[in-house]
């Protein structure tokens, strides 16, 4: 699964949602991410607010992560099929 924020550079941008190499899901209209005390997590939280604004606490992801990316860059559809075709051949996956 990969996500790709692409923005404008001041305030909105997009969320792209690839699955297997193929976009399933995009969300419109995000905000920049700003400079906050909290913790970034990844496979978990232990606050109670959510990015969708909704309380919740212990959430965790169940499962494994093998290799996480960030880019300075908004990858396009073509590099994240790239990325996508290496890693199935690296870990032996089927698309």
């Amino acid at each position: 699964m990969t996500y790709v924020f692409s923005g404008n550079g001041t305030t909105t941008g997009n969320i792209f949602c690839y699955l297997n190499g193929v976009q399933v899901g995009i969300i419109n209209n995000i905000g920049l991410l700003y400079a906050h005390t909290g913790d970034i997590t990844l496979g978990g939280h232990t606050d109670t607010i959510t990015a969708d604004n909704t309380s919740s606490t212990g959430d965790y992801f169940e499962g494994s992560i093998a290799e996480f990316l960030i880019h300075d860059l908004s990858l396009n559809r073509v590099q994240v099929r790239v990325l996508h075709n290496y890693y199935a051949a690296k870990y032996d996956l089927t698309l």
